[in-house]
Order: structure tokens, then C-alpha cells, then sequence
């Protein structure tokens, strides 16, 4: 009787313990290739995959080999979307890319067929270096670096600005020293949108040169005087004031939004 009832809790301990083991993932992509060789993948309406396993069916499509470290890859992805959702083409590397976000992962080309996967912190030292001409063309999931130059704007002053516009991990905006140069490092998506602003910004800030009327009670020295002192803290692209030869004005070299400024201080001046 004894035998029986320590067989019996060895049994139950047993169970409980393998009940208490997390569940294998489940592959719930179905992936089917065409005559052409592209690739579909069909999505149920809420799935998971092992990171592990996802990372191995991307490989086998893409015909590529994956580098990863296993050790940082213990977990699934779980998704939810329409019955039946399918993706094709660069819509299954966004997949990947996005389900590796969340593990603070990004994938990068090596060469010779193969690509790793490394953490985001670190796709400034391996991300390829492209041209703004050449950025258009770059699928959106990629990390890359792209150099900006600035114009008008000071690459310290954009970089203060759009800080916030990078990915939380590994998104780096580094301003060049003596070259009004920003580098730029991110996912292309988030890279194309940056330096989108940064032109807008950039463009914004070209010096418009401009005439204004000076009251005729208001001497002109002491017009260009009072300006100077108002608008002497504009440190990017600091306006410049200049008395009209023959003339009761005062040229303002300065963005065109400054020249509203202007107007209304001269005004004020009477």
C-alpha cells in the first residue's frame, strides 16, 4: 500500500511538473513559394512562432544563412491580424524586422549570402553607409547610416530637434565637428523621415534679404542700433542689418520669418 501511494505522488509530481513547463511554440505560418520563386506567407487571424524558429523559416525563404546568438532569442512573437493575411516580398523582411524590435535586435547584411543579427545598440558600427540619392531606393526594413549636410540649419541645432525622432534603441544622430554635417543611423523608414525634416528645416532657415522703411521720426543709426540689440541672441544664422545708402531704410539679411520681427519692431520704435 505504501509502494502504491509513493508510485502514485511520484506520478502527480510528475504531471505537475510537466504541466507546468511553458508551451513549444507553434508555427503557425504557412509559407508557399510560386513557380517564380516568391514567397508568400499566410498569416492565421492570431498566431505565435518561436523568434528561433521564425529566424529559420526567414532564412530557408530568403536562401540565406542567419547568424544569431540563441542565447538572446528565448521567446515567441505573437500577432494578430485578418484571417488569412498574406505577405510577399519585402513585406516578410518588415515582418522580421519588426518582431525583432521587440527584442532590441535588427538584422544586418554581411555578405557572401549571410546575415546576422545583432543587437540595435549596435547597428551604428555595422550599418552600410549610403547617400541621400541612394536612400529612396533602400527597403524601409534595413539599418543604414546616411550623412546630411546642412546648408542653412547647424547640424548641432537639427540634432537637438529630432532627437526623439530615432528609434528608441540604436537610432544615433551624430552632428560632424567643422562640417555642418549630420550622420544619421536608424531603420530606413525612420532614416527617409528624418532626413525629410531635415531638408524642411534646412529650408526654412536660407537667409532671405529683404528692404523695410524706417519711421521717418527714427534716425537710421539708431534704428540698425535697436535691432542688432533685440535680435542679438539669434545664434543660427544671426540676421545682419545694414543702412540703405540714399534711402530712410534698413536691409535685413535674415530668414523669412525674422522679417515680420522686423517690421513690427520698427513700428514699435515710433
Amino acid at each position: 500500500m505504501t509502494r502504491l501511494v509513493a508510485a502514485s505522488l511520484a506520478v502527480l509530481i510528475a504531471l505537475t511538473f510537466v504541466s507546468a513547463q511553458p508551451a513549444a511554440g507553434k508555427n503557425s505560418i504557412a509559407a508557399t513559394k510560386d513557380a517564380d520563386g516568391a514567397w508568400t506567407w499566410t498569416l492565421p487571424a492570431s498566431g505565435s512562432i518561436r523568434i528561433n524558429d521564425l529566424l529559420g523559416l526567414y532564412g530557408s525563404c530568403r536562401d540565406v544563412t542567419v547568424i544569431v546568438d540563441e542565447r538572446k532569442m528565448q521567446g515567441d512573437i505573437s500577432y494578430h491580424t485578418a484571417e488569412g493575411t498574406t505577405l510577399t516580398g519585402e513585406q516578410i523582411d518588415m515582418f522580421v524586422s519588426n518582431a525583432l524590435a521587440d527584442y532590441r535586435l535588427c538584422m544586418m547584411t554581411t555578405g557572401g549570402s549571410q546575415m546576422k543579427i545583432i543587437p540595435a545598440a549596435e547597428a551604428v558600427t555595422m550599418a552600410s553607409v549610403v547617400t541621400e540619392e541612394q536612400l529612396e531606393s533602400i527597403p524601409d526594413w534595413q539599418w543604414i547610416t546616411v550623412r546630411f549636410q546642412a546648408e542653412f540649419a547647424e547640424a548641432n541645432a537639427l540634432r537637438g530637434a529630432l532627437q526623439n525622432m530615432t528609434t528608441r534603441q540604436g537610432g544615433v544622430l551624430n552632428p560632424m565637428s567643422g562640417a555642418n554635417t549630420l550622420l544619421i543611423c536608424d531603420r530606413a523608414d525612420r532614416v527617409k523621415e528624418i532626413c525629410a525634416t531635415c531638408r524642411e528645416i534646412d529650408a526654412e532657415m536660407k537667409p532671405d534679404i529683404r528692404s523695410h522703411v524706417v519711421p521717418a521720426a527714427i534716425e537710421l543709426d539708431a534704428a540698425v542700433k535697436g535691432l542688432r540689440e533685440l535680435f542679438q541672441d539669434r545664434r543660427m544664422n544671426p540676421p545682419t542689418f545694414t543702412v540703405a545708402v540714399g534711402q530712410h531704410n534698413v536691409v535685413v539679411r535674415g530668414i523669412a520669418s525674422l522679417h515680420d520681427e522686423v517690421d513690427a519692431a520698427l513700428k514699435a520704435m515710433q
